[in-house]
């Protein structure tokens, strides 16, 4: 029931933010789900299939069949996925290499999940039972798992590596900058990240955590199984999970400014502004995805001068959404430009507010 719950949650939530993005439209949202049901109704088929070919044959066979089924019909489902969600985006010329600035960062995650596998693929052969029982259902939980994942994430990576090469390739502006003016820059953004207050803070804020601790505990109480201490541990349990998240996120929120200041020390002191998205930091950020689109773009005239683009990101889950600020450092002498991007942006989003001279 409460999975049930959840789940409409997250797909009412993924409707409302899908409804919000430019790239909405009446056409792609019949072509996403006929092309999308389609492609389950066949994998469902093929899995069908593959237990009517296998049912009597050994266990062995019959359960590796079924495993390569599940895992190449959710590589197939990610793969249509990706591409009907992709958005309409300028292409790299044939003639430039891709980058692989995204891809390499799961070359790390690669190769744990290969050594994961590998060490539980020798306990299951050399242990004993029920520890080789156990590393064999480890193991293949693994490779699923890690298999899927890492195509999901290889596919969208390769993705922003074919947009950040088209961007490179013929950007609207590409500023370079001395290492003075980086660290200046890097200095500044890092004092005004500190500067933020946090989100939330025990001593004003713990009423906010009266609704949905109360609404876990009175749901669970009313509409839970088992006795009176068995509800009232599992209670505990989300609290303590509840409690748990808050302090994660806000750990991780007051580590912001520190992880802020590693990355634009360990990035290019250059930006690429064009017809795919701005490039600025270490991040690359596409002007409008199924997930991120720009919301407007000005200037802080605070020194150091700056453009500053605002976005909407849906967090995961689809339910809700935040802000995220990307800053770029003005050059000196480069009006020219500055007018350059005006006059494309204003021409690619003429419904934003676009003032950036």
């Amino acid at each position: 029931m409460y999975l049930v719950f959840f789940a409409l949650l997250s797909v009412a939530g993924a409707w409302i933010a899908w409804r919000r993005n430019p790239m909405y439209t009446a056409g792609k949202t019949l072509r996403f789900i006929l092309v999308v049901g389609l492609a389950v109704a066949a994998v469902i088929g093929v899995v069908f299939a593959t237990v009517n070919l296998t049912i009597h044959k050994s266990p062995a066979i019959a359960l590796g069949s079924m495993f390569g089924v599940v895992i190449a019909g959710t590589i197939a489902l990610i793969w249509v996925i990706t591409k009907l969600s992709a958005p309409a985006e300028a292409a790299p010329p044939p003639s430039k290499t891709i980058v692989r600035f995204h891809r390499k960062r799961l070359d790390r995650w690669a190769w744990r999940a290969v050594w994961t596998v590998a060490v539980l693929a020798v306990i299951a052969v050399a242990a004993p039972d029920p520890y080789r029982e156990v590393a064999f259902a480890l193991g293949v939980l693994v490779a699923l798992l890690g298999t899927t994942t890492l195509f999901a994430a290889y596919m969208a990576s390769r993705n922003l590596d074919r947009s950040l090469t088209a961007l490179q390739a013929d950007a609207w502006v590409h500023w370079h900058y001395t290492a003075a003016q980086w660290a200046a820059w890097t200095g500044a953004q890092v004092a005004q990240q500190k500067a933020v207050p946090p989100t939330f803070v025990w001593r004003k804020n713990w009423p906010r955590l009266v609704i949905p601790l109360g609404a876990v505990s009175a749901g669970f109480a009313f509409f839970g199984t088992g006795s009176v201490r068995t509800k009232i541990i599992v209670i505990a349990i989300l609290w303590a999970l509840i409690l748990a998240i808050l302090l994660l996120s806000l750990r991780f929120e007051a580590k912001q400014a520190d992880l802020l200041a590693t990355r634009l020390k360990h990035a290019a002191p250059e930006v690429y502004i064009g017809e795919n998205g701005i490039f600025a930091g270490g991040v690359y950020t596409q002007w409008v995805t199924i997930g991120n689109f720009l919301l407007e773009a000005g200037v802080d005239e605070k020194p150091p001068r700056s453009l500053v683009f605002l976005f909407n990101k849906v967090v995961p889950g689809g339910t809700k959404s935040i802000k995220i600020r990307q800053a770029v450092p003005i050059p000196d002498r480069a009006e020219r430009d500055v007018t350059l991007l005006q006059r494309n942006l204003a021409a690619k989003f003429p419904k934003l507010p676009i003032r950036l001279c």
